[in-house]
């Protein structure tokens, strides 16, 4: 399997895998600064001059904040924008980690065994080499930038396993929360869905105003979030999603969350609207769903907006991987939720003008 670094898309000719850095395609003029690392690729597979997404991965490297310079400056270039890099990928110097579970699904999908286990291998995936995890998380950028979420806490632990088609969801596990300040005892969530009678993933924090229930929910967001270092093994988290509708909660939405990230981890934050919602591609695990919108701001029609665009998230993320997935549509498992809790037949975006737009897997996103 030959590997490559392009700066193009017209990549076709050259079968095999093709390294894109993330702006490469999109409306952004350069790549993605991930708290002062630049180490974020689109992953490409090449086959029979026909090109399909894996996923986007971040590569660091030993000896370099900006890994694409060093592909550029220590590979071959083999034709206009493109460079074979499988020569200088090498687990001692480059780790790699999918940003979403779903790279490793697609490939459990598109690779057989061992070929698969060969492709994690030889593009120095952490989860295939986590043997050297020592070594790696005394690398520069390993904490800030790498492993600075505990969702990749998560795919490390469960992504080599995803991609052999070999995963098996953990069904009782616990929580214990010990930063929450001299005034409380550490509190303990316990998680069980193996037993034979109360099977339940639910955990209840039940107290008059005032005790500290908002508090606990508060201190488990930043720890997930990477904002309050972990004093114990806090279990692998995928996402956190915080669903308030209280006028009175101060649970943080997206631009805070980013904000804080950024005063904690870079040296050179940048507040721009475009900004934020390019972090928002790049952080995945961390959800608000409430009245404050982006600002912060307490506002009544922000929910319906949220709404509308995750139909078009749902719309998008389906009509991209419908090349690979076997199973249900994600707006397909939508419709079939809602109608747990009431009856409709379709669903449909009203704008300002009065104007419907049916939603479905068919919709034209333009």
């Amino acid at each position: 399997m030959i590997f490559y670094f392009s700066e193009t898309l017209n990549i076709e000719k050259f079968e095999g895998i093709h390294l894109l850095q993330d702006h490469i395609g999109t409306n952004f003029k350069g790549p993605w600064d991930d708290f002062d690392y630049i180490i974020t690729f689109q992953v490409f597979h090449v086959s029979n001059q026909s090109k399909k997404k894996l996923g986007n991965i971040k590569v660091l490297s030993k000896n370099s904040k900006n890994t694409s310079t060093l592909f550029k400056k220590e590979s071959n270039l083999v034709s206009e924008k493109i460079y074979n890099i499988s020569d200088i990928l090498d687990p001692a110097e480059f780790i790699s980690i999918g940003e979403k579970f779903d790279y490793y699904k697609i490939i459990k999908s598109i690779f057989s065994s061992p070929q698969n286990e060969r492709y994690l291998e030889s593009i120095c995936d952490i989860c295939f080499h986590r043997s050297n995890l020592e070594e790696y998380i005394q690398w520069e950028g390993y904490q800030s930038s790498f492993m600075r979420s505990n969702s990749s806490s998560a795919i490390l632990n469960k992504g080599f396993q995803i991609a052999l088609g070999q995963y098996i969801a953990n069904k009782n596990f616990e929580i214990t929360i010990d930063t929450l300040g001299d005034t409380f005892e550490p509190i303990t969530f316990n998680f069980n869905k193996d037993r034979p009678i109360g099977e339940s993933n639910i955990c209840l924090l039940i107290g008059k105003n005032g005790v500290g229930k908002s508090h606990i929910l508060k201190e488990i967001s930043k720890l997930v979030t990477g904002l309050s270092p972990y004093t114990n093994t806090l279990p692998a988290f995928h996402k956190l999603i915080i669903i308030a509708y209280s006028p009175f909660e101060n649970f943080y939405c997206h631009n805070q969350i980013f904000n804080m990230l950024d005063e904690r981890y870079s040296s050179n934050s940048s507040k721009s609207k475009k900004s934020y919602k390019r972090k928002r591609m790049h952080i995945n695990e961390y959800s608000y769903i409430g009245f404050k919108n982006e600002e912060g701001n307490f506002d009544l029609d922000y929910p319906a907006k949220r709404s509308i665009e995750s139909l078009i998230k749902i719309i998008k993320y389906d009509q991209k991987n419908n090349w690979w997935k076997e199973e249900k549509t994600r707006f397909l498992i939508l419709k079939e939720t809602l109608k747990l809790c009431m009856d409709f037949d379709d669903i449909f975006i009203i704008d300002n003008n009065n104007n419907e737009t049916l939603i479905s897997n068919d919709l034209s996103l333009n």
